[in-house]
């Protein structure tokens, strides 16, 4: 039994048959023509009425070939004589429509669109993660973040709250000794070091661990040293070059000192009208008047001994010309009632290294009046110093100290004195010893002592004899620091 042909391959059989031919059906199936029939019809066609192209004339002798399989749908057919088709239709001029429409800037649509809305609270987050401030992703959403920047709470960045510092992460209170610090800045009380607070009780910004007085705000390490007997940089020792005038009162056991210059002292952008600017050479006193006259090279300068204070300068040519062109080494005074008729002028030696120049003082007009010069000096005896090495010196009319000890009759030549007491006597200082002559009986040189053993440069708070400049003696011992 023959299987029906499909119906595309009939509709292909309806196209058109030749004139003297009929459409029949196809049989796929039969192989002898490869599925292709040809059939004279005995009876003329003229048209195919069952097409929706309208009737039309075919020509006499057209074959038609028919596909009856799909593979074969592709083959031409000959349809004979090509159709007439008639002329194109002139259409005319074509029309002017006109400037195009300008349809504006393109737009960019090389970034995606985010349709949806994102970055809010609660919403997805953005691109990269992104929210709105304060907002941060978490498991593709925004949320609001945890509370931080209080104490006890996690940092916001690396920010706390006043207060707090970010210590590792977290605020922790700051500001107050044992704390962290907050920034570089402790609460009052306490200093900031290694990012800590510690004790700071005088505000000093010096540690209770390291300030040797945190009591005081003027006593810390690297603090100036100043001329007030005490530790003030914390470095175990007092007053190291700070003081300038140091004196021991008769009987005293301890050194007292003040500063060369007081304004200096406490500030140091400052200084005193009248005080030595230049190196100190000599100095010697007024007895009867509490006055010392302290000399540089060049200048002279009035010291008042009891508010230790600068009263007037000048010129050293103007009030000793004689001394001009000569190095003075030291200076000493003969009080006037040691020395004059009716005690009213003190006699005033210069001991220089060109010679000795002596002066007298008038108490009544105070005024200087030149004497006489000698040369220099030749001091004999084994106590004797050279007058080459005379760095310091000075005379006390009463040795109420007992410095010198020796008795005169055990000195001087037989027969000169029976006392057993040193009264008068002079010191010279050289660098290494002190030297002490009678001066009240023989003027001999009694004996030579080392100058760190020397009972006053033994005691506690004596000044340093490397800044001495001078030294002179009433009511007690004074030095003058050279600078």
């Amino acid at each position: 039994m023959k299987t029906p042909a499909p119906l595309f391959t009939l509709s292909l059989a309806l196209v058109a048959c030749a004139q003297g031919t009929s459409v029949i059906p196809v049989d796929p199936q039969d192989s002898g023509n490869g599925g292709v029939t040809r059939m004279d019809a005995p009876t003329p066609v003229d048209t195919i009425a069952d097409t929706d192209l309208g009737a039309r004339d075919l020509p006499p002798t057209q074959d038609v070939v028919v596909a009856t399989d799909a593979r074969d749908a592709a083959v031409a057919m000959d349809v004979g004589a090509p159709v007439d088709r008639p002329a194109p239709i002139d259409v005319g001029t074509p029309v002017d429509l006109g400037a195009p429409v300008d349809r504006g800037v393109p737009v960019d649509v090389s970034t995606p669109v985010d349709l949806g809305a994102c970055g809010q609270s609660g919403l997805r987050c953005c691109a990269s993660e992104a929210c709105q401030a304060p907002l941060i992703c978490e498991f593709a959403r925004c949320v609001a973040p945890p509370p931080c920047g209080a104490t006890g709470q996690a940092c916001c960045g690396t920010a706390c709250a006043a207060g707090s510092a970010c210590v590792a992460g977290r605020c922790d209170a700051c500001g107050a000794s044992g704390q962290p610090c907050c920034g570089a800045i402790c609460g009052s009380g306490a200093v900031c070091v290694s990012a800590r607070c510690a004790a700071d009780l005088d505000g000093d910004r010096s540690p209770a661990g390291t300030d040797c007085d945190d009591r005081d705000p003027g006593r810390y390490p690297g603090a100036r040293e100043r001329c007030n007997g005490r530790d003030d940089d914390c470095d175990a020792k007092s007053d190291e070059g700070a003081c300038g005038i140091w004196f021991l009162p008769t009987g005293a056991a301890t050194w007292s000192a003040w500063p060369l210059d007081a304004a200096r002292d406490a500030n140091p952008t400052q200084r005193t009208l009248n005080a030595p600017l230049s190196p100190v050479r000599a100095a010697f006193d007024i007895e009867s008047q509490g006055i010392a006259y302290v000399i540089t090279d060049a200048t002279w300068h009035l010291l008042d001994l009891g508010s230790h204070t600068w009263t007037s300068s000048g010129a050293l040519s103007t009030l000793f010309p004689e001394t001009r062109g000569r190095t003075i080494v030291t200076a000493y005074t003969v009080p006037a009632a040691h020395g004059s008729p009716g005690g009213t002028t003190e006699g005033v030696t210069f001991l220089a290294r060109e010679g000795v120049i002596q002066y007298g003082y008038d108490l009544a007009s105070r005024a200087f009046t030149f004497t006489r010069t000698d040369p220099t000096p030749t001091w004999m005896g084994s106590a004797a110093p050279s007058y080459a090495s005379l760095r310091f010196g000075w005379l006390d009319t009463q040795n109420a100290d007992g410095w010198v000890t020796a008795s005169p009759a055990s000195f001087c030549p037989p027969g000169t004195t029976s006392s057993t007491r040193v009264g008068p006597y002079y010191a010279v200082v050289t660098d290494s010893s002190v030297h002490l002559g009678d001066a009240g009986y023989c003027w001999a040189w009694i004996t030579a002592v080392p100058r760190a053993s020397f009972a006053p440069f033994a005691r506690p708070s004596a000044p340093p004899l490397s800044r001495a400049g001078a030294m002179f003696y009433r009511g007690g011992l004074w030095v003058i620091a050279a600078e």
